[in-house]
């Protein structure tokens, strides 16, 4: 295992050693350093035992990735988030060659498509987490297919706005094994009627995030605690709720709820922010920012609990 993450000063040098002379590598972490396709490509030639690499915001194009998935056939995490350069022609390469694969993030690709990303949902069957935030090209066309990945846990959707209501209503009541989803900044598709799908569908979630879901009520955020009773993490900022959700939330969600943003839900008060504190005890987190209904002092009063 090597883990270089947020290493500054990391660059191709030092990598193109590590390639040469740890060869038995199964773990490698690079996100944030200054790699680029050359000494990646001297990793997938000679580290061919890598199990999982993570390269989160580094200056590597589809030439080394396509040669990482055609040598390291297996790796099992693979986290591609903000990698400005990569395309679909990676992701088909993962499709034929990594069908091992149980963890792909690949935030913000935005050269992504629906073809690509069908392929990759027939062949990577194992898939337990899939990061596809931002990925704005993908349709009903492909997310129809992530129903081929019955053993997602972990599935983040964030920002596909082109992926509709009914798809979303799919891809839930067929994963019913998911305990984190991320369906935030879809505004137009998210509606209290999914939701409630969601939830029915999905017993052993432990986080949802709904950010900015303004079509989401009181009539279906008052129920998350009566079908999901595990919930630790929960965004529901921007939504459309009143003091009357939050004192559901709170009573059903008292013995496990830690994080909950409440960010720019204009309609709550401070009943609210009494109604956390006195029965989330095991609360860590609350974000109450831009609730422009609650006084300022009511915000530093919670801030200091």
């Amino acid at each position: 295992v090597l883990i270089l993450s947020l290493c500054s000063n990391i660059s191709d040098k030092s990598i193109l050693a590590v390639g040469t002379y740890c060869t038995a590598l199964q773990w490698l972490d690079l996100s944030y350093t200054e790699v680029t396709d050359v000494s990646i490509n001297v990793i997938a030639r000679n580290c061919s035992s890598l199990t999982a690499l993570k390269l989160n915001w580094c200056s590597v194009s589809d030439v080394s990735l396509q040669e990482v998935a055609n040598k390291c056939e297996r790796l099992k995490v693979l986290e591609l988030d903000l990698c400005p350069n990569m395309t679909h022609k990676t992701i088909t390469s993962l499709s034929s060659h990594c069908k091992d694969l149980e963890e792909l993030y690949m935030k913000h690709c935005v050269e992504l498509t629906d073809e690509s990303l069908s392929d990759l949902c027939t062949s990577c069957t194992m898939l337990r987490c899939l990061g596809l935030a931002e990925c704005s090209n993908i349709t009903d066309k492909a997310a129809v297919m992530l129903n081929q990945c019955s053993y997602l846990q972990y599935l983040d959707l964030r920002e596909c706005k082109l992926i509709s209501t009914s798809s979303l209503e799919s891809i839930v009541r067929n994963h019913n094994s998911l305990t984190s989803l991320d369906i935030s900044l879809n505004s137009e598709n998210v509606t209290d009627q999914l939701l409630l799908t969601t939830l029915k569908s999905c017993p052993s979630l432990k986080s949802l995030k709904l950010l900015w879901a303004t079509q989401v009520t009181d009539a279906s955020v008052s129920e998350i605690g009566s079908y999901c009773t595990s919930i630790t993490s929960l965004d529901i900022g921007g939504t459309s709720i009143t003091d009357v959700s939050i004192d559901s939330l709170c009573r059903k969600l008292s013995a496990s709820l830690k994080n909950l943003s409440l960010c720019s839900c204009k309609q709550l008060t401070q009943k609210s922010v009494f109604l956390v504190t006195k029965h989330c005890t095991r609360l860590e987190l609350l974000n109450i920012t831009l609730c422009t209904k609650i006084p300022p002092t009511v915000v530093t009063l919670a801030s200091q609990l």
